[in-house]
């Protein structure tokens, strides 16, 4: 019997000029290393949680400890996850000769956020409309917060027209090839 062949081994990176803030070490950053565990993460438990994410990261092997504060006196978990998040927000991955956002938040049925790959939102219906959604909400925050410049906020309405009549289609016209 044959082997199943393997998947080519994903790329990760950072984009040049990305904010690393609140990060300890960004020029130690190693996107390959940290990609890598997020997927094994989003593998196991199905979504790359930023808490789950900085326990893991408590071991000084992981590939991220050296990103997060850990001195109880500066900061506590909180701070840590949110440091979590930040790695999770920057880590690119190569699809197709281009790099994407790796993970991507999107809300979960019982509240709250995850992240998941750009994989599971191309793969689900769900996700591609939960994310639409988010999408939607935020280009009409952007437009309300930048109401006075008319010009420019009219760029906008022919994204919001488009986004409302695939959601109200709610065929398969807005799934993304695989």
């Amino acid at each position: 019997m044959a082997k199943k062949p393997k998947a080519a081994k994903a790329v990760y990176s950072v984009e040049a000029g990305e904010v690393l803030v609140g990060l300890k070490n960004p020029d130690k950053l190693d996107p390959q290393a940290i990609g890598e565990a997020l997927q094994r993460l989003r593998d196991r438990d199905g979504a790359a949680d930023p808490k789950r994410f900085a326990e893991e990261a408590r071991d000084p092997r992981h590939p991220a400890h050296r990103h997060l504060e850990w001195d109880d006196a500066k900061c506590g978990l909180l701070y840590r996850v949110e440091q979590a998040r930040t790695l999770i927000r920057v880590i690119r991955v190569e699809y197709a000769a281009d790099f994407y956002r790796a993970f991507v938040s999107v809300p979960r049925e019982n509240g709250g956020r995850h992240y998941v790959t750009l994989g599971d939102v191309l793969g689900s219906r769900q996700l591609q409309d939960a994310l639409l959604e988010q999408a939607e909400s935020d280009l009409r925050v952007w437009t309300q917060r930048y109401s006075e410049l008319r010009e420019i906020v009219k760029l906008a309405q022919p994204m919001l027209d488009e986004i409302a009549k695939r959601r109200k289609r709610g065929g398969d016209e807005h799934r993304p090839a695989a």
